[in-house]
């Protein structure tokens, strides 16, 4: 979903007539698609931790820096969204004392 759709969708006012789950959806799957090139970009490089996991907790460790718990939570699920090894992905969350 383009952030031209997800403007479209909150100006309408359909965005606010969703469920908490729906909305949490729709966001997600923006999340995803921005962070697609950064997820390309880690799942083909050089791994220098098992399933790029280092790569993810860097990440995630950020997001939850500077965003708070919730985001970095969502961050997950949309980086595994986006194409990146689900494992890896796991393990930094687990570490980061996300799951």
């Amino acid at each position: 979903m383009g952030a031209e759709k997800l403007q479209k969708l909150v100006e309408s006012g359909e965005f606010e007539k969703m469920s908490q789950e729906e909305k949490t959806n729709v966001l997600v799957a923006h999340l995803a698609e921005d962070l697609k090139p950064e997820v390309e970009r880690i799942e083909a490089s050089l791994s220098t931790t098992q399933f790029h996991y280092g790569e993810y907790m860097c990440l995630l460790g950020k997001c939850l820096q500077q965003y708070g718990r919730k985001w970095a939570m969502a961050t997950a699920v949309a980086l595994v969204e986006a194409g990146a090894n689900r494992q890896g992905v796991g393990w930094a969350a687990r570490i980061l004392g996300l799951a």
